[in-house]
């Protein structure tokens, strides 16, 4: 009888260091909630803005992320790391999120090398097809007289549905021509096609037959290859970052952890 009655006490107490201690666990976790929640929100934030500047064709690179008064890019990566925000994420989660980062900033210098190809492709092509020699400068090259036209980045020259948008605009009104923006040698250079400035093509036939070519390019189809990858493993992670902004602690997390105080008393 005694016996029964030990047992019953120690188990008793047992169940309630438990929990309390699931209790003390659950209320720093709700502490810590608005902290970790904005940490993740950053970083999701900060993927999906490389997701959409890759799928636009315009990726960025270190200097779009240099600020004033630092002499080196600072990332939101780079920041949260160098301030110990990451200590109290999920290891699991954050794994390799310097090595995303990396690889997509890295791209971006890639997918600018293989925008180059694709300019002297169309360069070439703009002198073939031009009514009138173009007018060649520096920073430019313009076929025909200045009129209306609208501005794009010069990668969308390798994403098809967006030139296909594109093109779609510019048959429906034929005396729009289009600039494309690109950087070159560290300027900007400006590659313009002018309304009715072209033989045999219209500005659309023109642009898809440059993409078209392009696409089969060695380093085109090394960038391609690479940019689907990225778009993968960017997606993945986003999904991921967004789970955790919603609930920044597991249920299975918050237990491992009371059992971890447990036994450090």
């Amino acid at each position: 009888m005694a016996s029964t009655i030990l047992v019953s006490i120690i188990t008793s107490l047992i169940v309630s260091v438990i929990v309390f201690i699931l209790g003390l666990r659950a209320g720093k976790n709700q502490t810590d909630r608005p902290k970790l929640k904005e940490i993740y929100r950053r970083l999701s934030v900060h993927f999906q803005d490389l997701l959409y500047h890759i799928q636009l064709g315009k990726p960025k690179r270190r200097e779009h992320f240099q600020r004033k008064r630092i002499f080196y890019a600072e990332t939101p990566v780079i920041e949260i790391r160098e301030k110990g925000l990451d200590i109290d994420l999920s290891q699991r989660v954050v794994k390799n999120i310097d090595q995303l980062e990396n690889e997509c900033i890295t791209f971006g210098y890639s997918y600018l090398n293989a925008l180059q190809k694709v300019l002297d492709l169309a360069i070439s092509r703009l002198r073939d097809h031009s009514i009138s020699p173009p007018n060649e400068k520096k920073q430019s090259i313009k076929s025909g007289q200045p009129g209306t036209f609208f501005e794009v980045n010069f990668g969308i020259l390798l994403v098809h549905e967006e030139l296909l948008r594109i093109c779609t605009r510019l048959n429906e009104d034929q005396n729009l021509g289009i600039r494309l923006q690109i950087s070159r040698k560290n300027t900007d250079f400006s590659f313009c096609v002018n309304a009715n400035s072209l033989k045999d093509v219209n500005i659309s036939e023109f642009l898809l037959a440059i993409h078209q070519t392009s696409i089969n390019l060695p380093d085109v189809v090394e960038v391609l290859a690479e940019k689907k990858r990225l778009v993968t493993s960017l997606q993945t992670k986003i999904k991921r970052l967004n789970q955790r902004t919603r609930d920044p602690h597991s249920f299975w997390e918050t237990l491992i952890g009371a059992f971890g105080d447990l036994f450090k008393i």
